[in-house]
């Protein structure tokens, strides 16, 4: 059977960081989530065990700057996306979640900073 994991024929033109980051998402997916997949699904749950690991690997807002994040690629986002989805899309549904939590610790962080500088000037 043919490989459609890169349909469209795109890891070619991937660097050598993103090569390492689809292979590295590929094998967690394969070997921790898959095998949990099936039990979650039925019972409607997320598998939180798994949450510590991902934020290890980098792959909570991994394209953004500061706050610890990778500051990566949108193609190795993409490729991040991609690969997670392939376990399951409720996995990418949960890290673009913490995606947004992340914007808005940021959006927070500015306008204290911004509340703090205009405070001094009255």
């Amino acid at each position: 059977m043919a490989d459609l994991s890169d349909f469209y024929g795109l890891d070619v033109l991937l660097n050598d960081d993103e090569q390492m980051i689809r292979d590295t998402v590929k094998k967690f997916v394969d070997n921790e989530f898959k095998p949990l997949v099936a039990e979650h699904f039925e019972a409607g749950t997320f598998p939180m065990e798994l949450v510590p690991t991902i934020a290890d690997m980098g792959l909570l807002g991994m394209h953004r700057e500061g706050y610890g994040c990778a500051g990566a690629s949108a193609m190795a986002y993409g490729i991040a996306c991609r690969d997670l989805e392939a376990g399951a899309s409720g996995q990418t549904r949960r890290r673009r979640l913490d995606s947004q939590r992340l914007k808005k610790m940021d959006h927070q962080r500015r306008y204290r900073r911004y509340r703090d500088r205009v405070g001094e000037h009255r």
